[in-house]
């Protein structure tokens, strides 16, 4: 009697379920990883406020006045977030980042003040 050959591989249907798998997978996990590469961008835009706000703080103790990017010489480099200084005088300012491209819309604009106020306040946590 022959002995029957034994059956190597998979199945197509074996080769579907691992495929509907992997798919579901990745419908899971790209829109939070898209969220969490968001997040980072924000951090980095916090960060450069924040060092913004200590630029100020700085020249306003040295000087007895606030200043402009120009005068700080602290302009931040960002792809993906624009910074400028809004109703600056002499005693106060409202440090803004707005995110270029939209790529942030719960968060487009954040800003910082001279009394250390931060809107919108759930992009500062």
């Amino acid at each position: 009697m022959a002995a029957t050959p034994t059956k190597l591989g998979f199945t197509l249907l074996e080769l579907m379920v691992v495929v509907a798998i992997v798919g579901i997978l990745t419908a899971l996990l790209v829109p939070d990883a898209s969220r969490q590469v968001s997040h980072a961008k924000r951090a980095q835009a916090l960060a450069q406020l924040l060092s913004l706000q200590l630029a100020q703080e700085h020249h306003y103790l040295v000087y007895g006045y606030y200043a402009d990017l120009a005068v700080l010489g602290a302009a931040p480099d960002n792809p993906n977030y624009r910074f400028h200084i809004a109703d600056i005088t002499a005693t106060g300012y409202r440090l803004v980042a707005t995110a270029r491209d939209g790529h942030d819309p719960e968060c487009a604009e954040l800003t910082l003040t001279h009394l250390d106020e931060k809107a919108p306040a759930q992009c500062w946590r």
